[in-house]
């Protein structure tokens, strides 16, 4: 028998894992087991395989669909060529699409502008709704389109964490000065009304998705906090759960809370004088 011999030039080989968008409709009606025996796939596994936002368990039988995000791993030229036959690889980048982002914004403040007059009352969606459902069917347009510009992890966070900043900072700025003249003028009565007005909704809807509409805690968080349309609440929750989940049901509740605020404001202010 001869020695084992450790020949570094012969296990030094280029190795590459890539994200690949299924878009060949013939690669839909095969198999995995299927797929394995095809020319293009030879010395290339597939890794994992995400629809949507989930996870699907790799198996024999496993069919793809249009849309699914293959992630191949193996040597370099086998795994181009593999990409090239399933669809349309994601090359991991960190440039962030500007230009997706701004048309977004764009298109939110275009959606949000127009308004309905009613008697004396102005009815919009406002700006900030608009802006939200624009970014609410970008989203949904990327999750079923993933070929389609994408804006990284890290970049997202800093959007999110100088927009809750920035948030926080202006809301407080604009009250703090009507704040203390209210304070001063109708005492501790003005803080016990505030925190009942707060605090009695919030206890009764949590009672009610929580033990009536048998909700999931985390998007009844959610929920709630785009009822109050505080998005500091939302972070805070996203942050204790270890999950973005909460946006599910924080979205609708925003979009109508905003709706019902500056109408219902516009009401009040119209009773009132």
């Amino acid at each position: 028998h001869g020695g084992e011999v450790i020949d570094e030039a012969l296990l030094d080989f280029p190795v590459e894992m890539l994200k690949t968008v299924v878009t060949d409709r013939e690669i839909t009606t095969k198999t995995a087991f299927e797929l394995r025996q095809m020319p293009e796939t030879r010395f290339v596994a597939i890794r994992s395989v995400m629809r949507g936002n989930q996870s699907l368990p790799l198996g024999g039988g496993l069919k793809l669909e249009r849309g699914d995000v293959v992630e191949l791993i193996g040597p370099v030229a086998a795994v181009e060529a593999a990409a090239a036959r399933f669809g349309y690889p994601l090359r991991p980048g960190s440039a962030t699409a500007l230009s997706v982002v701004g048309f977004g914004v764009l298109v939110g403040a275009l959606i949000g502008l127009p308004y309905v007059m009613i008697g004396g009352f102005k009815l919009t969606l406002g700006i900030s709704v608009g802006v939200l459902l624009s970014g609410l069917a970008v989203g949904w347009l990327r999750s079923v389109r993933p070929i389609l510009p994408t804006v990284p992890e890290a970049a997202v966070q800093l959007m999110i964490s100088l927009g809750l900043a920035v948030f926080v900072a202006g809301a407080g700025m604009q009250a703090g000065p009507h704040f203390v003249e209210a304070v001063r003028a109708l005492g501790v009565t003005i803080l016990l009304a505030g925190a009942a007005v707060t605090l009695i909704p919030q206890i009764l809807a949590f009672a009610v998705g929580r033990y009536m509409l048998k909700m999931n805690p985390v998007l009844l968080l959610g929920a709630l906090a785009g009822a109050q349309t505080y998005t500091g609440a939302l972070a805070a929750v996203q942050d204790k759960a270890g999950s973005r989940v909460a946006v599910l049901g924080y979205t609708v509740p925003y979009a109508t809370s905003n709706i019902l605020l500056t109408t219902g404001g516009a009401v009040v202010v119209g009773l009132m004088s």
